[in-house]
């Protein structure tokens, strides 16, 4: 099937299933909807599944820019709200990860899990904001201290 994003990307995926909640199977970067294909069609026999190519990626259009996480995140959105899925459990490979973290994090409305496979987490902006915090709270005298009561008692 194929839909159109809010500007007008063409989407390209498959769809199976029919109940909730949703799973929508988001590929890594340099790969297509066919590397999540054996899990796409384990997971459409008892719920309805999503399996897209991601713009720029398999039989989904390319827009002018290079496509970036958060596009990716805005795309899933669009093709949620166009399917009617209130409610999606997102499953990312690799590169498809940080997007279903970014989709988790700017569309908590939309998103019920994320399900990371092999995948780094880039941290959404609000996150990276209090890392100062706690990486100055792992260099205290306290965090040391208390280190070395835990390990002190085996």
């Amino acid at each position: 099937m194929e839909l159109r994003t809010s500007d007008g990307v063409q989407l390209s995926f498959d769809i199976a299933g029919t109940d909730s909640p949703s799973f929508l199977f988001v590929h890594g970067g340099g790969a297509d909807r066919s590397h999540l294909a054996p899990q796409f069609d384990f997971f459409s026999q008892r719920n309805r599944s999503i399996n897209l190519d991601l713009r720029g990626y398999g039989k989904s259009g390319r827009s002018e820019k290079y496509g970036t996480i958060e596009q990716y995140a805005e795309d899933l959105a669009d093709l949620c709200n166009q399917l009617k899925i209130q409610k999606a459990i997102i499953i990312g490979h690799s590169m498809g990860g940080m997007v279903a973290v970014e989709f988790a994090a700017k569309y908590p409305s939309l998103s019920a899990a994320a399900v990371l496979i092999s995948s780094g987490v880039l941290f959404p902006r609000a996150a990276l904001a209090d890392e100062a915090n706690v990486l100055e709270g792992l260099r205290s005298p306290g965090y040391n201290h208390g280190a070395e009561l835990y390990r002190s008692r085996g």
